[in-house]
């Protein structure tokens, strides 16, 4: 039945409403507002800790977004998100 759930969704007449409401109504469950707004300000604020290796800023950055389920964000804006909170050295790269 794991498989079926989401074909069963794509089938459903806007589809992507309804995800984004089943969202919606998972984050106003689960997340109290205040949590949602400190968690997306780390995400949006994120910054390459001095000493912190590329690939540990990265899963620091994958840590935050998994903890705030509904961030919503969009796969360039992750990447954006985090290129610009790296460090000099590391975007040179």
């Amino acid at each position: 039945m794991a498989m079926r759930g989401p074909i069963y969704i794509s089938t459903l007449p806007n589809s992507s409403k309804f995800a984004e409401e089943m969202r919606q109504a998972f984050v106003s469950r689960f997340f109290q507002l205040a949590m949602l707004e400190r968690l997306m300000g780390e995400i949006r604020g994120f910054t390459q800790h001095p000493n912190e290796s590329l690939v540990e800023a990265w899963l620091r950055m994958k840590d935050l977004l998994r903890i705030c389920h509904g961030h919503g964000l969009g796969r360039g804006t992750i990447i954006k998100i985090f290129y610009h909170g790296l460090d000099n050295a590391n975007q040179a790269l």
